[in-house]
């Protein structure tokens, strides 16, 4: 039997973009962007704005130069266009800055900031700013292109880096309250006038925006990183799970820059302590997901009571089940799940959690 929700939990004006098995959702929003920079330069304020009457929200994505990548092998070679970097066989994407902002009275503006000291094959005439606007019923979209890229230079007037702010499910880590589970969603708050770099995703390492625990290898979270809505100052970072060891002292170690160059670094120790007790747990809950709208991954939080079967799967606007994120037996507390965006396609979804009688329904968005 196909596992699905009840059609009457779907208004029937919603589909689901980008999965080929279902209509797309109506393109009806004409989103134009009226002003943009034609010369993105790192390191300094820029803007984009213009109209998408009816959306709610609008997704500002600002990509370098499009560029011949050769690839070459034993017998020969090719050449193709291409956007992003090979970095030791690794594709890494050539976004400059990501963001979502509201839509008020049928008008978006962003600004943002790009790095300074791009890569010089990244820069050129082909630069391009993408805007996706939306609302619960429709979409549209509009991009520029043929922007020129120019790496920039540092600015005397900012000389210091991102403020970092960790936190252990939810709770702010400080050298007084660094009691930490054995296993938590590890979280931050980064803020600097000059954005956070997100593009230096590998290298150069002392620009990559990375978590280490002791001496561990290098943990990297420029993907996991999203800005406030409306915002190129302030976001935050998710990663699931952060498992230590028990009755174990450890030292949680974050780096990040801003697009100057600009660097934090973060140190705390942290003590694993009692997990927290499952007594104390009374209901049934399912939590909306955070962030939501998301772009990459989002973290998904319930909790149990008792000792029960766990059901938690996500469905598309159609009703039918996309994603099993959990089906076994769990005990009674507090979990935290991460979803991966990974073969989903932009849209509305429904979390539908199920433990013994216990049934809840959460909307999620997500976001290309």
């Amino acid at each position: 039997m196909t596992d699905v929700l009840s059609e009457a939990a779907f208004p029937k004006n919603l589909n689901l973009f980008a999965d080929p098995a279902t209509k797309l959702p109506d393109r009806s929003i004409a989103v134009t962007i009226d002003s943009f920079p034609n010369v993105l330069i790192g390191g300094e304020v820029l803007e984009v704005s213009g109209d998408a009457p009816n959306a709610s929200l609008a997704h500002i994505t600002v990509r370098s130069s499009e560029y011949i990548y050769t690839y070459t092998w034993n017998s020969g070679s090719c050449e193709y266009k291409m956007r992003g970097r090979m970095i030791n066989h690794q594709l890494c994407e050539d976004i400059l800055f990501e963001g979502v902002t509201p839509v008020v009275s049928g008008k978006f503006k962003q600004e943002f900031f790009i790095p300074v000291n791009i890569d010089s094959v990244l820069c050129g005439e082909n630069g391009r700013i993408s805007v996706f606007a939306w609302n619960n019923a429709s979409c549209g979209g509009d991009a520029v292109d043929s922007l020129i890229v120019v790496s920039g230079g540092a600015n005397s007037e900012d000389t210091i880096g991102p403020t970092i702010e960790l936190f252990a499910n939810g709770n702010l880590i400080t050298d007084s309250n660094n009691i930490v589970p054995s296993e938590f969603t590890l979280s931050g708050i980064l803020e600097d006038q000059s954005g956070i770099n997100v593009f230096n995703k590998l290298e150069p390492l002392n620009l990559a925006f990375l978590l280490r625990v002791n001496s561990s290898s290098s943990i990297f979270l420029a993907d996991s990183f999203q800005y406030d809505t409306g915002s190129c100052q302030r976001g935050s970072f998710f990663y699931h799970p952060l498992t230590l060891t028990i009755d174990t002292e450890d030292t949680l170690y974050i780096q990040a820059s801003d697009n100057l160059g600009n660097r934090t670094t973060l140190s705390v120790i942290v003590v694993v302590g009692v997990e927290e007790r499952s007594d104390s747990i009374k209901i049934f809950s399912l939590s909306q997901n955070y962030p939501n709208p998301f772009i990459k991954s989002t973290i998904i939080k319930y909790q149990l009571p008792t000792k029960s079967k766990v059901s938690l799967k996500i469905y598309d606007v159609a009703g039918r089940m996309v994603r099993t994120v959990v089906d076994k037996e769990k005990k009674a507390g507090c979990y935290n799940v991460k979803l991966n965006a990974e073969g989903l396609g932009s849209g509305i979804y429904f979390i539908k959690l199920v433990a013994g009688d216990y049934k809840s329904i959460k909307k999620l968005i997500l976001m290309r």
